[in-house]
């Protein structure tokens, strides 16, 4: 009991710092930021909603996450049209695009032959080539995850130090924030008065006469 009162007020405690994170995030992005992705590795935004424009996209170095040999989420390279592969890599995409995960699993099933893979990426030049805008959430604080990260750098993808995560498509939230927060409150507060009602001791028993069981008293003791 003593652990699920614990393991519940962690729980509460996690969902207060998340849906603070999120209303924050709302606060502090009205509109996304919209950039190059020149002009953001230059000068790095104070924001967390951006737009990056003028990108390419590179599937061919992308590194894939999933469960039980099936791929849920990519995590894409995001260059300038044309740059050299040599240069270090500062932004990643993360997606879960089903378009994208579909292709990326055929690419990986069709191994080293070559004449699959040519039918394959004819088959999806315009996939390929990636999209000229990139839309998404930096992923910081409670959503940047230390462990994905370390990953990540030990993949050799020619990643700087400072690398940053978006999330594809993502956008801050109000209603995840209130959801968060009143829940953190809800759940808090339950566990609280639980903790407390279970720790008030029960009412002592009054010291009663002894009680005589029968329909009559017991009879006097007769006199010495």
């Amino acid at each position: 009991m003593m652990r699920l009162g614990c393991f519940g007020l962690l729980i509460a405690l996690g969902l207060l710092l998340g849906g603070g994170q999120a209303l924050y995030t709302v606060l502090r992005n009205r509109q996304p930021v919209t950039l190059t992705v020149k002009e953001y590795l230059a000068h790095r935004p104070d924001a967390e909603w951006v737009r990056l424009t003028d990108t390419h996209v590179d599937l061919a170095e992308c590194a894939t996450s999933g469960f039980a040999g099936v791929i849920t989420e990519l995590y894409i390279p995001v260059r300038t049209p044309g740059e050299d592969r040599g240069k270090k890599v500062g932004i990643l995409l993360r997606t879960k695009d089903a378009q994208l995960i579909s292709l990326i699993t055929e690419l990986k099933s069709a191994g080293h032959d070559p004449a699959r893979l040519a039918k394959i990426v004819a088959g999806h030049t315009a996939l390929l080539a990636g999209p000229r805008e990139v839309t998404g959430l930096v992923q910081i604080g409670l959503d940047s995850d230390d462990k994905t990260r370390n990953k990540l750098a030990g993949l050799h993808m020619n990643l700087m130090p400072s690398f940053v995560i978006i999330a594809d498509g993502e956008s801050p939230s109000l209603l995840r924030g209130l959801a968060m927060s009143a829940g953190g409150l809800a759940l808090g507060f339950f566990m609280l008065r639980r903790k407390a009602s279970a720790s008030t001791p029960p009412p002592l028993i009054p010291n009663l006469p002894p009680r005589h069981f029968g329909d009559a008293p017991p009879p006097p003791l007769p006199p010495k």
